[in-house]
């Protein structure tokens, strides 16, 4: 018979609740791999490059005082949908060719002509 050693053993985490017991006792659970999470472009070369470069212009004393993007969001007016069918699909084309993502098409409930 073979002894275990500690570093054979793989330990699952405990779920969140149900005090750790398993519904599926005896069944073959997945494995799964664990993630590796990519930071987006942006991201890294701000942390990397632009975030230092503010510190020294700036003099933060902390890294905390360092501005931080938290969210870009992309305005489209396209009124020239009305009178062209293929302008919405052209549009949604070129917003994901620049940000990289999928937009999202958001219409007007109504249309305010004096705003």
């Amino acid at each position: 018979m073979q002894e275990v050693q500690p570093t054979d053993r793989v330990e699952e985490p405990q779920e969140a609740s149900g005090g750790g017991r398993s519904r599926g006792r005896g069944r073959a659970q997945a494995k799964s791999a664990p993630l590796t999470r990519v930071l987006p472009r942006l991201l890294a070369r701000y942390r990397e490059e632009l975030a230092p470069q503010l510190q020294q212009e700036f003099s933060y004393a902390n890294v905390m005082e360092i501005p931080r993007v938290q969210k870009v969001v992309i305005n489209v007016g396209l009124g020239e949908a009305l009178t062209n069918a293929r302008a919405m699909e052209a549009t949604m084309g070129d917003i994901a060719a620049i940000t990289g993502q999928r937009p999202i098409s958001r219409k007007a409930r109504r249309s305010v002509a004096g705003f």
